[in-house]
C-alpha cells in the first residue's frame, strides 16, 4: 500500500522516506526490496527524529499503533500535517460478537525497547491507553492524523459515525492497484504452490481477531477443526488455508495439523487468483475476493449480525452444514452471483488508487 503511493510521489518529485516500526513492518518492506531505516538506528526520541528528517507531512498506515500515534502527536505539535492511510478492516467491528478486552501488554516498557521516550511521550501512550480502555468496544483505524485516506465511501461513513473529526478523503485502498493491474498466470501459480490441479481449490481465510484479542482462542479453534474435517470428505476439493501475517503458522498446525496447506508469507492475491471458491472470515480480504470475482461464503454464524447483508454477491451461511452445502453447489455451478455494489466498498476499481492519495499528500503539502 505504502509503496503504491511512494512509486506515485516518486513521480512527482516528492521523496518518500520509510521507517519501520518494528518486526511485522521491517519483514514486508524487506520483501518487497523498499529501502528503509529503523527506529534503532536513530536511537533518539521520536521529536529529534522529525527534527532530523523535517518532513513536509507525515503518513501513517498503522491503526491506533502506539509508535504510529506517537509520530501523529509529535508531528502535530510541530504544525506538520498527518495522514492515516485507511488500511481497512476497522468497518467490520459492527458485526463482531466480543468486546475488546484490555491488553495486558505493557506498552510503555515494550515501545521503550524500540525508540527512547519524552515524558510528554509517556504520558500520551498513558492517555491512549485511557481512551482504549474507555472506548474498548470500537477498533477505529483512526490515531488523531488531521487527514485520512478512506478506501471507501463505507470506511468514510463508518469512521464520522464514531466522531472523528480528521478530514476525511475517500481515495479507494492503494493496495487494490495491484488486483487490476497485474497479470495471474495460473498454471505457474499453481505449480509454485504445489496444488491440485485437478481439484476445485477451497480457500480459507482467517483474519487476527484472536491475536488482537477480539475473539477467545476456542472460537476459532473450533471452527477452522470443524469446517477443515467437512471439507476433507468432499473428494473434488483441495481446501488449502491463508493466515494473516501476524499470525502463527504453528498455532494452526496445532489445530489441524499437516492435512492440508497453510500459507502465510505467499503472495494473497496470486492465491486468490487460482481460487474456485473462498470462505473468509469478515476482514477486508472479503473485498479482495469480490475484485477478483470469486464466489464466496461468509460464516454468518460467527458475528453479532450477518456481515454477508454488506455485500450482494457474497453467500451468508448460517451454520457449518450450510458452508459445506453451499461448497457442494459450487461445484455443480449452481450458486446465481448477483453484481456487487463494489462501488460503496471499493469506491473505484480503475487501479488508480495510488494516484489519488499521492494527489491529496500533493495538495496537502502546498
Amino acid at each position: 500500500m505504502c509503496y503504491n503511493v511512494s512509486k506515485e510521489l516518486k513521480e512527482r518529485n516528492i521523496e518518500s522516506i520509510f521507517i519501520s516500526p518494528g518486526e511485522d513492518a521491517t519483514k514486508s518492506l524487506t520483501k518487497n526490496n523498499i529501502d528503509f531505516k529503523t527506529l534503532q538506528q536513530y536511537k533518539e526520541t521520536i521529536q529529534n527524529i522529525l527534527e532530523i528528517e523535517k518532513p513536509n507531512i507525515v503518513i501513517t498506515p498503522h491503526n491506533l499503533n502506539p509508535i504510529g500515534y506517537l509520530f501523529v502527536k509529535n508531528a502535530r505539535k510541530k504544525y506538520i500535517p498527518t495522514l492515516l492511510l485507511h488500511e481497512g478492516g476497522s468497518e467490520v467491528s459492527k458485526y463482531l460478537r466480543k468486546k475488546k478486552p484490555i491488553r495486558k501488554k505493557n506498552v510503555l516498557r515494550d515501545i521503550e525497547s524500540k525508540i527512547p521516550l519524552t515524558g510528554m511521550d509517556k504520558f500520551e501512550l498513558l492517555l491512549m491507553k485511557i481512551t482504549k480502555i474507555l472506548r474498548g468496544k470500537q477498533f477505529v483505524a483512526h490515531n488523531g492524523s488531521d487527514y485520512v485516506a478512506a478506501m471507501s465511501p463505507f470506511a468514510k461513513q463508518f469512521l464520522e459515525e464514531l466522531g472523528i473529526k480528521a478530514n476525511i478523503v475517500v481515495t479507494g485502498q492503494p493496495r487494490f492497484d495491484d488486483i487490476i493491474k497485474k497479470e495471474f498466470n495460473k498454471p505457474a501459480i499453481m505449480k509454485r504452490l504445489n496444488l491440485e490441479t485437478r481439484k476445485k481449490i477451497v480457500l480459507i481465510l482467517t483474519s487476527i481477531f484472536v491475536v488482537d484479542g477480539i475473539w477467545k482462542s476456542e472460537k476459532l479453534e473450533s471452527f477452522i477443526s470443524t469446517l477443515v474435517n467437512n471439507l476433507e470428505k468432499i473428494e473434488e476439493v483441495e481446501p488449502i488455508l491463508k493466515i494473516h501475517p501476524r499470525e502463527s503458522v504453528e498455532y494452526y498446525k496445532k489445530i489441524i495439523g499437516d492435512r492440508i496447506k497453510i500459507f502465510q508469507d505467499e503472495d494473497l492475491y496470486e492465491i486468490i487468483s487460482v481460487s474456485d471458491l473462498i470462505i473468509s472470515l469478515p476482514s477486508t480480504t472479503t473485498v479482495e475476493a469480490l475484485l477478483f470475482k470469486k464466489k464466496i461464503l461468509i460464516p454468518d454464524f460467527l458475528t453479532r449480525k450477518p456481515y454477508s447483508e454488506a455485500f450482494k454477491t457474497v453467500l451468508g451461511c448460517k451454520s457449518h452444514e450450510e458452508i459445506i452445502e453451499n461448497v457442494k453447489k459450487n461445484l455443480r455451478k449452481d450458486i446465481k452471483r448477483e453484481e456487487a455494489n463494489l462501488s460503496y466498498y471499493i469506491y473505484k476499481d480503475d487501479g488508480k488508487s495510488s494516484g489519488r492519495v499521492a494527489k491529496l499528500i500533493e495538495r496537502i503539502c502546498k
